[in-house]
């Protein structure tokens, strides 16, 4: 089992930037690990921290947007001599 007194103890050994990084880091991991109706779904609202869950991507948003040329798997002519 951990022991708080011994982890109070060495974080206060840490230079203070090193200090910074641990408070953003265990940030991150109590928003990582909340409840998901704990997060706020609006991503203008601000929660106190800059972590916060991104909204799910949707399939096919880029449907019609993306074109691939039709000699795509052909080898390039650059490579020819080594084939």
């Amino acid at each position: 089992m951990l022991n708080p007194n011994q982890i109070a103890q060495d974080i206060a050994t840490l230079p203070e930037p090193a200090q910074m990084l641990l408070l953003d880091l265990i940030q991150m991991l109590k928003q990582t690990h909340a409840p998901l109706a704990d997060f706020q779904e609006d991503a203008g609202t601000s929660t106190g921290s800059e972590f916060q869950r991104k909204k799910p991507s949707r399939f096919g948003i880029w449907a019609g947007k993306v074109w691939m040329a039709e000699d795509f798997d052909e080898p390039l002519e650059d490579m020819k001599d080594y084939m």
